[in-house]
Order: C-alpha cells, then sequence, then structure tokens
C-alpha cells in the first residue's frame, strides 16, 4: 500500500473497506485520517487493487483494511504499523536503513513520480502545500546529469 499509494501510515491504517471502490479502482482517502485533514477520492494502481482483493478475502475485520492483530474492531495501532516497516525489509531480504520507515515509500512514490505538474503530484500524494512535498522529493545522479548535459532550451 505505502509503495503503490505514496499515502501517509496514519490514512492507511485508518483505511475502511467502504472507501475501497473495486470497481472504478478507487481509495476515498478520508480528511478525518489525515495529517492534513485532505480528503479526496483518488484512482489506485490496478496492482494496489488487486492486492487489496486477495487481502479482503483474508481479512478478519469487514471495516478495517488493517485491522489491530487483536481486535478486528479497531485499526492496527501505530506501534504495531511501525514494527511492518521493519519485517518488509526482513522479507524482501534486505537490510533496513537507518531511519527508514514509512516515510521512506512516500519519499520513493513522489520522487519516481517527478517531472509531472506539482499540483496534480500533490493531489495525488496528498500534500496540502508544495514546500511539503519539495521536503519529499530526492535528487538522484542520472537527474542530475539530464539536467547538466540535456538543455530543454538552446537559446
Amino acid at each position: 500500500m505505502a509503495e503503490g499509494t505514496g499515502r501517509r501510515a496514519s490514512a492507511m491504517r485508518e483505511l475502511k473497506w467502504p472507501d475501497v471502490n473495486f470497481a472504478s479502482a478507487s481509495i476515498l482517502w478520508r480528511g478525518d485520517a489525515d495529517k492534513m485533514d485532505l480528503e479526496s477520492r483518488r484512482p489506485t494502481m490496478r496492482r494496489v487493487i488487486r492486492y487489496l482483493r486477495v487481502w479482503k478475502k483474508h481479512c478478519p475485520s469487514d471495516v478495517w483494511v488493517f485491522p489491530a492483530p487483536q481486535d478486528a474492531t479497531v485499526p492496527v495501532p501505530r506501534e504495531t504499523a511501525n514494527k511492518w516497516a521493519e519485517q518488509v525489509y526482513r522479507a524482501a531480504g534486505l537490510v533496513k536503513p537507518k531511519g527508514a520507515g514509512w516515510h521512506s515509500f512516500r519519499r520513493k512514490w513522489a520522487s519516481e513520480r517527478r517531472g509531472y505538474p506539482l499540483p496534480d503530484l500533490m493531489e495525488a500524494g496528498g500534500w496540502a502545500s508544495s514546500e511539503a512535498l519539495m521536503r519529499y522529493l530526492k535528487t538522484d545522479l542520472r537527474t542530475i546529469s539530464a539536467v547538466i548535459n540535456v538543455p530543454t532550451l538552446r537559446v
């Protein structure tokens, strides 16, 4: 979910099944679960929808997409979700970089979409300001090299 949607951990933790529209491949990101109180229904990657379809068959809750392991009537606690980031790296056979957590996936999501108009990127990822979004975008040597060597306009 984090890698495919770019959403904050809190928004994912509090996602409800009624907000997932399988037919239109979209998710309603509720303002009451968003740090910036932004609410929007956004298209979602088909692969995320496929994963959610599979998970819904096994999910112990009809309300919460990610219910608490001990009580499916409430969303997964923040502390539990934070441990999942470590488990994701371990399951992939990778060493989790120091300081890497859910926001690392959000930074990756934004950086991979660099080049799109900022208003569209902000709306897609749930950023309230371009200043906030700019803190997520990471530079890379390939892009820096292109900026230097491939001008978009010659005068």
